[in-house]
């Protein structure tokens, strides 16, 4: 019997021993989830991919569900994809029959390329790297804000309140120029999404480059605390990428999201309940 243990006990001692399993380096680059914004349109599409792995300069993915944030997606009809050093390139079929390009590095977690519609002009796209749980979060607001369900509540703002919509972009970010002349421009959308946008205070926030990892760009002295961790030394901000966006009630950030689809679902339905509530 003696023996018997001394077995079991080696052989647990050999399991325990061993080496933890590294993470693929492509698959913590490429798998997971991603915001993925065309230039001139306002209505963003995800990507989901799991099962990432290189082969001898081969990406292969087991899956990688694409469509509208407010939707169901669908698979991707074709993928294709190298591994040259640290560089990587892919190239898939969106299931409208779009070829979307894109080259980043595996540290990177915002990315461009080209999306080449089946018929038109190639134009720019950019690609978000979120946590699951964000994008989670941007596909139930995008279905909620279609029947009309109310935000879930949060602290309440008072006539003294001071509030703040944040914007971070960059000069070399087509989804940011996208939005500018989209909401400022030639639509006029920022008055539709935000009728209350006059009465509020908008900061425009402007990193040197969108693969730049500061948290957001020169902001009045009062927001600085923006850009420090939170006492579980935690970001305060989400922001992987822009354009971003966040509301600022008084002292504590109220909403956060990324492209405009994070603008309108998440971020501005509680610009109009604290705009209201400031009033009342």
């Amino acid at each position: 019997m003696q023996i018997v243990r001394n077995f079991f006990l080696l052989c647990a001692l050999a399991l325990l021993s061993r080496p933890a399993i590294a993470e693929d380096p492509v698959s913590r680059a490429i798998d997971g989830a991603w915001l993925v914004s065309v230039a001139n349109e306002t209505r963003d599409r995800f990507m989901i991919v799991s099962g990432a792995k290189a082969q001898q300069g081969e990406i292969t993915v087991e899956s990688a569900l694409y469509g509208y944030v407010d939707k169901k997606g669908r698979l991707l009809k074709s993928w294709r994809g190298q591994l040259s050093g640290d560089s990587i390139l892919l190239s898939f079929v969106t299931p409208g029959d779009a070829l979307v390009n894109v080259r980043f590095r595996m540290d990177e977690t915002t990315v461009a390329g080209t999306f080449v519609p089946k018929t038109g002009r190639p134009k720019d796209v950019r690609m978000t790297r979120l946590p699951q749980e964000e994008l989670a979060e941007l596909r139930v607001a995008a279905r909620l804000a279609k029947s009309a369900v109310p935000a879930p509540q949060k602290p309440r703002a008072n006539s003294n309140s001071k509030i703040y919509l944040v914007y971070v972009g960059a000069s070399d970010c087509p989804a940011c120029k996208g939005y500018e002349v989209e909401y400022f421009g030639r639509k006029d959308l920022m008055t539709k999404v935000v009728p209350d946008f006059p009465n509020l205070n908008y900061v425009k926030a402007d990193l040197v480059s969108y693969r730049s990892r500061a948290p957001l760009g020169r902001v009045p002295a009062e927001l600085n605390w923006l850009a420090e961790p939170d006492q579980s030394g935690k970001p305060r901000l989400r922001r992987r990428g822009v354009p971003f966006f966040a509301l600022v009630v008084d002292d504590k950030i109220w909403a956060q999201g990324h492209g405009t689809v994070g603008l309108e679902n998440l971020v501005a339905p509680e610009i109009k309940r604290a705009m209201a509530e400031k009033r009342n």
